[in-house]
């Protein structure tokens, strides 16, 4: 069977039939300021990202579109971007004026092709670096550790609410508007949002992290796949058929129709 597990920011674990494929896993993982996916051993797929690496939400939606296509066990977890950026040496793309302005118009593209809602100008990769999504980060990795099933419709929201609302995901009166607008009641969303500031919450987003890091991420969004217990890492939002051909799947495109 595949597995695959993303590392990302906001994710669910979606659970669907799948054929058994002996000895074949694909993976993904979740990063805090990026969401993408990433490679765990089992019969399972699982993504991972950042809230904030724009590359991550195009990602993650067609991921979660295909996990009722392709046969594979979808799993979303949260690590956090900055963690992975600093042990790897890594920069922020955007840093460099030139690769700046060419995001900006590569995103739009991306939005459109995708086929999801995000607004950005030139002036949001300031927005973008002065705002932490630790907490939310944080957040989701307490649903993850509780109520791994929203996962997926709480990252949705975070993702609509910074990148096509262009409004802040980082207070806590924030975090609870998101969790409020995915359906979980203020009684269960106050708890999550007590428990990020706990060591455990805290030491599974930097194990999450370290084993992103451990299977060679450098940045966000990265999945991994399993074949036959060798782990493949694949980095960012142009890799999609590439992991589809890996797998044994054919990419439909970024709008694949579910089977019947």
């Amino acid at each position: 069977m595949w597995s695959f597990r993303f590392f990302r920011v906001l994710w669910q674990h979606a659970e669907k039939p799948f054929r058994t494929i002996p000895n074949t896993t694909a993976e993904g993982l979740i990063c805090s300021a990026c969401l993408m996916p990433w490679p765990v051993p089992g019969p399972h797929t699982a993504p991972q990202g950042s809230l904030l690496t724009h590359r991550c939400f195009p990602v993650s939606q067609v991921l979660c579109r295909y996990q009722h296509v392709w046969d594979i066990d979808l799993r979303l977890r949260p690590a956090f971007l900055g963690g992975v950026m600093q042990a790897t040496g890594n920069k922020p793309p955007a840093m460099l004026p030139k690769r700046a302005e060419y995001m900006l118009k590569d995103l739009k593209r991306m939005a459109k092709y995708y086929q999801v809602p995000v607004k950005i100008s030139g002036s949001d990769f300031q927005r973008i670096l002065g705002t932490s999504s630790l907490g939310a980060m944080r957040f989701i990795t307490a649903l993850q550790m509780t109520q791994p099933a929203r996962v997926e419709p709480v990252s949705r929201e975070f993702w609509v609410r910074f990148w096509s609302q262009r409004e802040d995901i980082s207070q806590p009166e924030s975090i609870l508007a998101v969790a409020r607008q995915a359906g979980i009641s203020s009684e269960l969303a106050q708890k999550l949002l007590e428990m990020i500031s706990t060591p455990e919450v805290k030491n599974r987003l930097k194990e999450t992290t370290e084993e992103a890091i451990k299977y060679g991420a450098f940045g966000m969004p990265a999945a991994v796949a399993h074949l036959h217990g060798e782990p493949q890492l694949f980095f960012g939002s142009d890799r999609l058929e590439l992991l589809g051909n890996f797998i044994g799947e054919k990419w439909l495109g970024p709008v694949p129709s579910p089977k019947m």
